[in-house]
């Protein structure tokens, strides 16, 4: 089968490495454009960029699709059966959605219509879901509204964090893949309409997520830790300097004012309900260390208060 695959980061890599141990002809790849990063502001190639390359397959890098595009003429002339996606981050055309043979499919971290839109696993982890799961779907005009083919639940782990957890959905999302798409091909798959009524929406993650507030709760606060882990993360201030919260555990025991630091036992921090734990942190210009290496390198830090900038 021809295959357009479209996608952007890494956790997309498994379901076009997928494709290709499954036989199918990849015509080319369509990810976004290099960006620049770090403090040099470089450019840099997306990850399936750099596997795309190393493997020799096409690569397109437009900025954006339009009906009138001439990437869409050239989708559309590519002799593609389907469009594969997984975690593009370019809305796709309906000239597009509406010409290849078999569509485009969508794979989606969640058990849609539960979570559509940008961050599904980050909602998952700050709702503290014990299961979550992967949709492959048909693509059409709303957003993540499409048919679904199938879905396949799995379980969150004990302190799993966001980047995790989204690598497993997506090897998840690619085993499930293959067998979908032969189905969907040999027209064994009837689509399930998404039900609306039961349809949550996701925001798209922003930096002013990163500050903790210490009069949230203990628990509140480690669940944001692992949703936004590595971004935007959840940070304090320490002396000045920004301390940001890699790891983090909690306690229903109200033991701390919110914000005050204890070093005497584990190394915790006061809540507007319960203590939170720091496992691992990363004070600013050092490496990561664990909750302990930090506050033994910091003198007078017990009893302290964390947050003042």
């Amino acid at each position: 089968m021809k295959v357009l695959f479209m996608g952007t980061p890494a956790y997309a890599i498994p379901t076009l490495r997928a494709l290709e141990d499954g036989g199918h002809n990849i015509v080319s790849v369509y990810t976004k454009p290099d960006s620049r990063s770090g403090r040099g502001r470089h450019k840099s190639m997306p990850p399936m960029k750099e596997y795309a390359v190393f493997k020799g397959i096409p690569i397109k890098q437009p900025y954006k699709l339009s009906d009138e595009s001439k990437d869409v003429e050239e989708i559309l002339s590519s002799g593609a059966d389907v469009i594969i996606v997984a975690a593009y981050g370019i809305i796709l055309p309906p000239r597009v959605i509406s010409s290849l043979p078999l569509g485009c499919l969508n794979v989606h971290p969640s058990l849609l219509p539960k979570y559509r839109g940008p961050s599904p696993v980050a909602s998952a982890i700050l709702n503290d879901d014990a299961t979550v799961g992967v949709s492959i779907m048909l693509i059409d005009e709303g957003v993540d509204t499409g048919p679904i083919l199938t879905q396949q639940k799995i379980p969150v782990y004990k302190n799993e964090n966001c980047q995790e957890l989204t690598q497993r959905l997506f090897v998840s999302g690619a085993n499930l893949m293959q067998g979908t798409l032969l189905k969907w091909a040999q027209g064994t798959i009837v689509p399930l309409k998404q039900d609306h009524e039961y349809a949550s929406i996701t925001k798209r993650l922003k930096k002013s997520n990163s500050e903790v507030d210490w009069g949230d709760s203990a628990r509140d606060i480690s669940l944001a830790v692992r949703a936004y882990y590595p971004w935007p993360g959840k940070h304090t201030f320490y002396s000045g300097k920004i301390l940001k919260i890699i790891e983090a555990d909690y306690s229903p025991d109200n033991m701390l004012d919110p914000g005050v630091i204890d070093t005497s036992g584990v190394v915790s921090v006061g809540t507007g309900s319960g203590t939170l734990i720091l496992t691992k942190v990363q004070i600013e210009g050092k490496a990561v260390t664990s909750g302990r290496e930090f506050a033994n390198g910091q003198q007078g830090i017990n009893r302290s208060v964390l947050g003042d900038r």
